[in-house]
């Protein structure tokens, strides 16, 4: 084991090269460094290392914009009723994410039309299944927060608040899923959260990135991925 290909205790390496991954339900996601994204079924991913490389599809070539006070939630296989008025179709989701922000109210998300291949703006809010493989970026509002973890939104008005209690160490990435709370520190150092919510158990390792759900994904500062065994 070492610092660049952890296959430690519990590791294994999966074919593909990413910068970021998340896991969520069956489905893996993640974005290689030009930005493009990738998909796969958890199921089409063999836990040895000498199976062929995975099918992949490429979803959109573009990561989602994002504004001060407004997150875009992304829904593979989704779409979002309704055109929003006035101009409605875009190139490419960065120029579409800007007119939504700026139709405030009046837009809810975005959702691609691979027939048309345009980014076109919605006026639902609430995602529905696509029978021809739409994607669609939910504009959700969220607040600046202050020092005491509180604040407002924006244009919409509507107040966000939470209360956050600290949990002791320090990490530069974490997820929260079915298999737990882990993260990873700025060394590359790997931690599962105990059942006690208060200290951590440091799992064999390095790791830049790692995402919970079902199963335990990760990625390595040269964009190898791996998936854990327990």
């Amino acid at each position: 084991m070492s610092a660049s290909r952890p296959t430690g205790t519990g590791w294994v390496h999966i074919p593909g090269k990413l910068m970021m991954i998340e896991i969520y339900g069956d489905q893996v996601v993640g974005t290689n460094p030009g930005h493009v994204i990738f998909k796969s079924p958890v199921s089409g991913v063999s836990t040895t290392t000498t199976t062929r490389r995975p099918s992949r599809t490429k979803v959109v070539g573009k990561t989602t914009y994002r504004r001060i006070r407004v997150r875009w939630s992304q829904r593979n296989g989704m779409y979002l009723a309704g055109y929003s008025k006035g101009k409605h179709k875009y190139r490419s989701l960065k120029a579409a994410a800007r007119a939504c922000y700026k139709r405030g109210k009046g837009c809810g998300g975005i959702t691609y039309e691979p027939k048309s291949k345009k980014f076109t703006l919605r006026r639902g809010r609430k995602p529905r299944r696509s029978p021809s493989r739409e994607v669609s970026w939910l504009k959700v509002v969220t607040s600046s927060t202050s020092s005491s973890s509180s604040g407002s939104s924006g244009s919409s008005g509507a107040k966000v608040s939470a209360k956050w209690r600290a949990i002791p160490g320090r990490l530069t990435r974490i997820s929260k899923g079915r298999s737990g709370v882990w993260g990873v520190n700025r060394n590359g150092n790997i931690y599962k959260l105990n059942s006690n919510g208060r200290s951590w158990t440091r799992i064999r390792g390095k790791l830049v990135q790692v995402s919970s759900g079902s199963s335990v994904w990760g990625v390595n500062k040269h964009g190898h991925i791996y998936r854990y065994r327990g």
